[in-house]
């Protein structure tokens, strides 16, 4: 080897070496760097498990400073900003959880800190909404709207959301502030469901044109849907009605009905006031506002609504039922204003949050509490009964069509309501019905307010059907 190369050799192994050197060196340094800023994380993560959020937002911060190129740690301190902001949000501290999302924006802006966004001060205007805060709501609404507008995916996302608080809001009978909410998933995002369920509302509370507006427009979106034509045309055919309709109103309900129909008002409204007192005492439930009442002639009744033969009178948000023309119809009118208002009652008291079954049964129950039901077509009926359970009944109510199971099922409600009546008295079913509203399942209402297991509570109602109806 010549001198050059042994010297260019030499060289070659002195550079490796400083550099080997100046790795070995700067190790420290570097582990100190990396391991203290996942030591941050660990914190964190440790003292979020605990609940200690604003500690563990800390050394999120801290872990993020230290190393602001790592994205698994940007994740974590995001991750933590919503977390705590959805706790804020559980406490009622809006404008705090709204803070929190700015941050989360700040670090990452894109398109999922956006929708945190918007849906935060959604859920602010909801609460404004309900406190009489009208032109706050309608402000944070307003922000709302800006913000999912900077993304086709935020967008779409927080439409959902308000329609699913749409859809709460009319579960729970502010129907108000269901429109204000379902409005504004109309106007983030485009779905023929918001605008269905709108018509829904509408007209729930009357506003027959406003309610055919938004079917309308929902099946312009859905042009298949053979249950948005159907609600189309009931709806041309009332307002054919409504047109010529009188009014009137007495402390309680408001009584419509076609000009020129003949009706004994006297005994219509003793009747409507006399159920408001008696089914209002019994399920401890008296609303502020008037029921409304719809009269037609029996054709009209027939061709509008075209409901199956069985049904005579019915409650859709409003009472709809033909005109007495007879005696034996006056009798059959107290029957029907007690079963379709308890309806009411049952909706407005559980907040639409109860089984129609149930509700069935303790309509049938108030109607012919003062006697007159047929105890002889009741055995009958019964013992077609292909079983006695709760399952048989929400099954046979899963479908919209009236079938022979679910005509059954009338009979097997009023005996289960006979049962509880029975067994543990009028308070018990306010109860029941007062659980039900706080959303809880019809079985687990009932196993916690009467105390006894779904399987007992089954046999035992079987038992008593046996003695009692057989």
């Amino acid at each position: 080897m010549t001198s050059a190369r042994l010297r260019n050799s030499i060289l070659l192994l002195v550079i490796v070496i400083l550099s080997v050197a100046a790795v070995i060196l700067n190790l420290p340094a570097l582990q100190k760097r990396s391991t203290g800023s996942f030591e941050y994380v660990r914190k964190g993560e440790d003292l979020l498990d605990k609940g200690k959020y604003t500690q563990a937002i800390k050394y999120f911060e801290q872990a993020h400073e230290s190393s602001p190129e790592n994205e698994t740690i940007l994740s974590d301190l995001v991750y933590a900003y919503s977390m705590y902001s959805g706790v804020l949000t559980d406490q009622k501290k809006y404008d705090e959880a709204i803070e929190y999302l700015w941050r989360s924006y700040d670090v990452s802006p894109n398109s999922s800190t956006i929708q945190n966004l918007a849906v935060g001060y959604s859920d602010k205007a909801r609460y404004e909404m309900k406190k009489g805060l009208l032109q706050s709501a309608k402000d944070d609404y307003a922000k709302a709207r800006r913000y999912a507008s900077m993304s086709g995916a935020a967008a779409r996302n927080v439409g959902i959301v308000l329609y699913n608080d749409g859809v709460d809001e009319f579960k729970s009978g502010r129907e108000d502030i269901a429109l204000i909410c379902l409005r504004e998933s109309s106007l983030i995002y485009k779905d023929a469901r918001t605008f269905e369920l709108l018509g829904d509302v509408y007209y729930k509370k009357a506003h027959l044109n406003r309610a055919r507006y938004y079917w309308h427009a929902a099946y312009l979106m859905n042009p298949k849907s053979v249950g948005l034509s159907k609600k189309i045309s009931k709806a041309a055919k009332e307002l054919a009605l409504a047109a010529k309709e009188k009014e009137s109103e007495i402390p309680h309900f408001e009584i419509r009905y076609v000009k020129g129909l003949s009706l004994d008002k006297d005994f219509i409204s003793m009747t409507l006031e006399k159920a408001y007192a008696d089914i209002g005492k019994d399920l401890g439930y008296f609303p502020d506002g008037r029921t409304k009442v719809f009269f037609y002639s029996k054709k009209d009744f027939k061709e509008t609504f075209n409901m199956p033969y069985l049904v005579k009178a019915f409650y859709d948000g409003s009472i709809k039922m033909p005109a007495p023309q007879t005696g034996l119809d006056k009798d059959k009118l107290v029957r029907y204003v007690y079963h379709e208002y308890t309806h009411a009652i049952v909706s407005a008291k559980t907040n639409n949050n109860c089984p129609a079954w149930l509700s069935e049964g303790i309509a049938v129950w108030e109607e012919f509490k003062s006697g007159g039901i047929d105890m002889r077509k009741i055995s009958r009926s019964l013992k077609m009964a292909p079983e006695i359970s709760f399952k048989f009944m929400d099954d046979s109510f899963k479908t919209d069509r009236m079938s022979e199971n679910k005509a059954l099922c009338y009979i097997l409600g009023y005996t289960l309501v006979d049962f509880i009546l029975d067994g543990w008295g009028m308070p018990s079913l306010r109860g029941v019905l007062k659980r039900l509203a706080e959303k809880q399942h019809v079985v687990n209402a009932i196993d916690d307010e009467l105390l006894i297991s779904e399987s007992d509570f089954e046999k035992k109602w079987r038992n008593y059907v046996s003695k009692k109806f057989f």
